[in-house]
């Protein structure tokens, strides 16, 4: 826990001040939300998650602890 906040403090905040990411999810329905919460909480199911890997994939760098954080749930890369 300890390396997780020094690395979210020391590399993750500076990368959200700079871009101000923004996360939506989609209900059944396929309509849009602002934020995660109608990602399923702890599911076992499988979920897809996209981000635009313009640089370095810099996107998953901010995804994977906002879903960690948000939702409870673990996301790994597939590139």
């Amino acid at each position: 826990q300890e390396l997780y906040d020094k690395a979210k403090n020391d590399i993750l905040k500076p990368l959200q001040r700079l871009s101000s990411p923004i996360f939506f999810s989609t209900d059944q329905s396929g309509k849009h939300h602002s934020g995660l919460s109608r990602l399923p909480k702890e599911d076992k199911r499988p979920l897809l998650f996209v981000g635009n890997h313009q640089l370095w994939g810099i996107d998953m760098w901010m995804m994977i602890p906002q879903i960690l954080e948000e939702r409870n749930i673990t996301v790994r890369g597939l590139g």
